[in-house]
């Protein structure tokens, strides 16, 4: 089966969003969805905090899209690469998936202080949560604090 691919950097607005759900929704049962997420920040040309700050938000994520698929696999970019993230989903709740990606592009959307508010609460308890469970991928969350020490010593 083929997958379905999303590019978040185009998909990501609202003039885009019934599109995409109805992709979502209407992908085939067996079919995989592969989501990629833009590589912005490059190390040596970012700083670390801009660095730091991705790789959280690809970890809580990748957190989020564990939840709702049954099996989920992450290709990972280095911190010198530029290029993309990619989780490929398999057995999804594909209802579950179109609300996260209301979600996300409301976040991205917002000009709304509440609305950025809520999500850094969100962020914040993601943090505390990693610090003291186990998450989905790990590797993500130690790159974020790699580069939020890399701050202080700058």
């Amino acid at each position: 089966m083929k997958a379905l691919e999303i590019n978040l950097e185009e998909e990501l607005s609202n003039d885009n969003l019934l599109v995409l759900n109805l992709k979502i929704l209407s992908a085939s049962e067996s079919s995989p969805i592969i989501i990629y997420l833009p590589k912005n920040c490059v190390q040596f040309f970012s700083e670390s905090n801009s660095i730091a700050n991705e790789y959280l938000e690809v970890a809580y994520i990748g957190e989020r899209l564990s939840k709702i698929s049954k099996q989920i696999k992450l290709s990972n970019v280095a911190p010198n690469e530029s290029g993309f993230f990619s989780f490929t989903l398999s057995e999804i709740d594909k209802k579950a998936l179109s609300d996260l990606m209301e979600e996300i592009v409301g976040y991205s959307d917002s000009e709304c202080e509440e609305d950025v508010l809520f999500f850094l609460g969100e962020i914040q308890e993601f943090i505390d949560f990693a610090e003291n469970s186990e998450i989905r991928f790990p590797e993500l969350f130690e790159k974020f604090k790699e580069f939020s020490q890399d701050i202080g010593s700058n």
